[in-house]
């Protein structure tokens, strides 16, 4: 079976929408039209395609490459997201999945390097037959701050007891916010305000942010603009300030596709203003609770000063998040300095 870069027309575009619709029939809408057309046609670097197997016209595998702008080591370079890896279930066992990132490798060489972010299932398979290789040193972990626990107790010692104990817990998260409003209502340090889009003055505060870092992806006005104000899908911005000038933010997003949570989808904040970070947590946790939400999640790597402050404020630390790279640049491997978030990937 032939693999295809696809002419991403509107008509193509529906193809693919069509194809994810089926894949995703029983889960949340994936693969939309919109979603595509986005990240790949409106990428502000250049550009991105999707590879696939068409069987009687009818998409029957895809695999898309996003262009995403990397500053590393003080210089920016093009690299490339692997991602949308998809395998009709009729179509498994025939060597599609590997036919389609070898060769989507090979037209995305001109990039400093293509990275992909894949699921235990698709991970032994990148290892084992492809050129990609797992960077550890980037160190990327989900994390949780529960405002529940009714549902995980639930799975071990029954629905009773653990709806009883849940009262107690959601005391406690009850309490422990209301130790920081207290705390913030008699500091004024900094300011909040919420926002629909970034404006001119973010670039200020990026040309400072973007020197603190050894690895960071690109967070400049026109790219973080792109990434969720032009984004089909919906996001909610705080833009925090001291004395009228911006010193971070934070974006998150609500999902109840298995369970109420709050996405935190990306932040940054100078690294003098660290404080600044606390307190953006400390009004998620706040809004979580007042719109009864069930937990906060986000992805972060431990090679960051911000981490300390997701452990201060009970984030647990979950599941590894595999990082893995072409071979053929692995300069990769000693890494310090990071910042990685949820929004450098196609996960959110």
């Amino acid at each position: 079976m032939r693999i295809n870069k696809l002419n991403l027309t509107s008509e193509n575009l529906y193809l693919v929408d069509q194809f994810f619709k089926f894949q995703f029939k029983n889960h949340q809408r994936y693969g939309e039209m919109g979603h595509f057309y986005w990240k790949l046609l409106k990428n502000k670097i250049k550009n991105g395609f999707i590879n696939s197997c068409i069987e009687k016209g009818n998409i029957v595998a895809t695999i898309s490459i996003t262009p995403k702008a990397l500053l590393y080591k003080s210089k920016v370079f093009s690299v490339a997201e692997l991602g949308d890896g998809f395998v009709d279930k009729k179509y498994h066992g025939r060597g599609l999945f590997t036919d389609l990132f070898n060769k989507s490798e090979k037209d995305a060489k001109d990039f400093y390097f293509i990275y992909g972010l894949p699921n235990h299932l698709s991970l032994p398979i990148f290892l084992k037959r492809s050129n990609f290789q797992l960077i550890n040193s980037l160190d990327i972990h989900s994390f949780i701050y529960p405002l529940s626990i009714n549902k995980f107790l639930s799975n071990h010692i029954g629905n009773t007891l653990a709806s009883f104990l849940n009262i107690f817990y959601k005391l406690y998260v009850k309490s422990s916010i209301l130790f920081f409003n207290l705390k913030y209502n008699f500091s004024k340090t900094y300011t909040y305000q919420e926002t629909d889009t970034f404006n001119e003055s973010f670039d200020i505060f990026w040309n400072k942010a973007s020197k603190e870092w050894d690895f960071i992806f690109v967070r400049n006005k026109k790219m973080i603009n792109w990434r969720f104000d032009e984004n089909p899908k919906k996001y909610n911005k705080l833009i925090f300030m001291k004395d009228s000038n911006v010193i971070g933010y934070l974006v998150y997003s609500e999902s109840y596709e298995e369970d109420s949570r709050i996405i935190i989808a990306d932040f940054l904040f100078l690294k003098e203003h660290i404080e600044a970070f606390d307190y953006s947590l400390y009004l998620i946790k706040k809004i979580a609770l007042k719109r009864k939400i069930n937990g906060i999640s986000l992805w972060y790597t431990l090679k960051s000063v911000f981490t300390k402050t997701l452990f201060k404020n009970r984030f647990y630390k979950n599941n590894t998040v595999p990082f893995i790279i072409n071979k053929e640049n692995n300069d990769l491997v000693e890494l310090n300095n990071i910042h990685f978030t949820i929004s450098d990937s196609d996960n959110v």
